[in-house]
């Protein structure tokens, strides 16, 4: 008995499924780059076990970025930098140098 005949006949059918509006975060995306597991689980929002080293690794991470993004926004003009979602007028204009704390988004990815 050869290999697809012991297969369902629905097998090789792919059902078309409604696309998930997930937003990728740079959480999300060093999750898969450390796991993908891990990715999905989490994109998924279901609950991991509690582990304080990895809390703390969080909090520090955390803390490390804000004091870097506030360190490079101070080294920029304020028309250099496109801080925030209220600038989308500022993003289509090649003025700034600098965008933080702005979600990009795509469709069909």
């Amino acid at each position: 008995m050869s290999k697809s005949s012991r297969l369902p006949p629905n097998a090789h059918h792919i059902e078309e499924t409604t696309p998930v509006e997930i937003t990728i975060t740079s959480r999300l995306f060093k999750d898969y780059l450390d796991c993908p597991t891990k990715c999905f689980l989490r994109a998924s929002q279901q609950e991991a076990t509690e582990n304080s080293y990895a809390n703390w690794g969080e909090t520090r991470n955390a803390s490390y970025r804000r004091e870097t993004v506030e360190r490079l926004i101070a080294e920029f003009s304020s028309e250099n930098v496109a801080a925030d979602l209220a600038v989308s007028k500022q993003l289509k204009t090649p003025s700034w140098r600098l965008a933080v704390n702005l979600a990009a988004r795509a469709q069909k990815l």
